[in-house]
């Protein structure tokens, strides 16, 4: 029986040969995507954003409840993955950026 962890690098791992990206007119797989990404010098990075952007529109229209929790979400802190270039940054899902942390820290041991 496999574990909880090995089961999850073997999803991130389909994941990477299923997902479709486009890249410079050039239609490849995830992982070949972040392999671009790693020979172009982008480097992975974690930032930090809110669970939803606020909007006081939605605010106004709640009622006194729902506006405490809205706000409760707004307050909330997630994590943002993303790799950065010289000149750019681009979005990455948490198997993307961590692909692009071990091909990151192989290039380093080289």
């Amino acid at each position: 029986m496999k574990t909880t962890t090995e089961l999850n690098q073997i999803r991130a791992q389909q994941a990477l040969d299923k997902n479709r990206v486009r890249h410079n007119g050039i239609v490849m797989t995830s992982r070949e995507f972040i392999e671009t990404l790693s020979k172009e010098g982008y480097r992975p990075e974690i930032g930090q954003k809110p669970r939803i952007e606020y909007s006081r529109t939605k605010y106004n229209r709640m009622e006194g409840w729902q506006q405490e929790e809205y706000e409760r979400k707004c307050n909330e802190i997630i994590p943002y993955y993303k790799a950065v270039g010289e000149d750019s940054s681009m979005s990455l899902e948490k198997y993307e950026y961590d692909y692009l942390m071990k091909l990151t820290s192989l290039q380093n041991l080289q």
